[in-house]
């Protein structure tokens, strides 16, 4: 009974580990995210709030135009650890 106690317990701190892998990374890609964002577009001109769960990243918000929304999309396909991502970003 023991040895199915401490392999139930390894495999509870392997799964805690993971999860906290996944956390870090989806902190990173988000911060990757808004530094990029920072470059490409001016103070104001965009209006945009971005979430990251297990490297599913969602942008919200709202754009002057088709190229600003367009930069986005471009952007994020090249950001690094983004395993799919979902632009709902409004035309104002």
């Amino acid at each position: 009974m023991k040895p199915i106690i401490a392999l139930a317990f390894l495999f509870a701190v392997v799964l805690s580990f993971n999860a906290m892998a996944n956390e870090e990374t989806d902190r990173d890609i988000y911060e990757k995210i808004m530094l990029e964002a920072g470059k490409l577009y001016e103070p104001g001109t965009v209006d945009y709030q971005v979430t990251v769960k297990e490297g599913k990243v969602t942008v919200t918000g709202s754009v002057d135009n088709g190229t600003q929304r367009y930069v986005m999309d471009a952007m994020l396909k090249r950001i690094e650890g983004v395993q799919s991502y979902e632009n709902k970003m409004t035309i104002r």
